[in-house]
């Protein structure tokens, strides 16, 4: 699979919403591994074939079915190598775009956990923002759905997700193509950045689909990765950021080149920049 574009989400034992009002952690309930591929060709699409023909799983829901099949794992390898936790710090960036959106679904998912645990037992809660870039019209319902369906299945509560920002910028008006071949993953749309909140980010129920206090926006255009990079690191004077970026070669340049300047300011000490800036950036996921 290492050579295919597989994103897997690995996140702890989750905690369900009983034991997060009793404050007591889940044994192992509702382990899994779950990894996303774009179906195109190949093996994401003979896949994709043998999960539309998998016997329907009840407990699963109706548009997901159940398929054994023999896997084997080899890792991990790389990963982040941060001194601490990403939730340690006072805010936590994240760049993504193209095949990268997937990269941030895995982060989004573990700071809803802490958010939740943190709401319990009284502690800070982790602040998390998300700038995700893509073509494809798709990929903000998916995201958007994701999120909350990981949120409704480890019953979490309704407002948890008020420290957790996500900004989808729609790059150009794209469909997913036929094939692989035609995807150009550096390619990006050039129409000036509107933003405009989410019907999800007002929703007060996570019975309708959304999860309350979730700050989701779309935007059109491309994000202004210098100018969110400075209005984070702004936010924490003498604090710490972490900043993570996952995409094509032109994104990374740009977060690299914005975390240098805040990290130039922290040496040169600015009074009104944070005491610490992390970062780590993956071509694609």
């Amino acid at each position: 699979m290492g050579s295919h574009p597989f994103t897997i989400c690995s996140i702890r034992p989750l905690v369900t919403g009983t034991e997060l009002d009793s404050g007591k952690q889940s044994q192992g309930t509702g382990d899994e591994l779950v990894f996303y591929a774009a179906v195109r060709g190949g093996i994401t699409a003979h896949l994709g074939r043998l999960a539309s023909s998998g016997s329907a799983n009840e407990s699963a829901g109706a548009n997901q079915t159940q398929l054994t099949l023999p896997v084997r794992l080899d890792g991990p390898y790389g990963g982040i190598n941060s001194p601490r936790p990403l939730a340690s710090y006072d805010e936590t960036l994240i760049v993504v775009g193209g095949a990268g959106a997937a990269f941030s679904l895995g982060f989004v998912m573990d700071f809803l956990l802490l958010a939740a645990e943190t709401r319990v037992s009284g502690q800070r809660q982790p602040e998390l923002k998300v700038v995700i870039a893509t073509r494809y019209t798709e990929l903000a319902g998916w995201y958007t759905a994701a999120v909350d369906r990981f949120a409704q299945n480890n019953r979490l509560p309704a407002d948890v997700g008020k420290s957790i920002r996500i900004v989808i910028y729609q790059t150009s008006t794209f469909f997913p193509p036929s094939s692989p071949d035609d995807i150009d993953p550096e390619a990006e749309g050039e129409i000036a950045a509107t933003e405009r909140p989410s019907a999800c980010s007002s929703s007060p129920s996570s019975a309708s689909g959304c999860i309350s206090g979730l700050q989701i926006s779309h935007a059109t255009g491309r994000p202004d990765v210098p100018t969110v990079v400075r209005d984070t690191t702004g936010r924490h004077p003498g604090g710490s950021v972490a900043i993570v970026a996952c995409g094509p070669g032109s994104l990374l340049q740009d977060v690299q080149a914005a975390a240098a300047e805040a990290q130039v300011d922290i040496l040169g000490g600015k009074k009104d920049r944070p005491a610490e800036v992390y970062l780590h950036t993956e071509h694609f996921s």
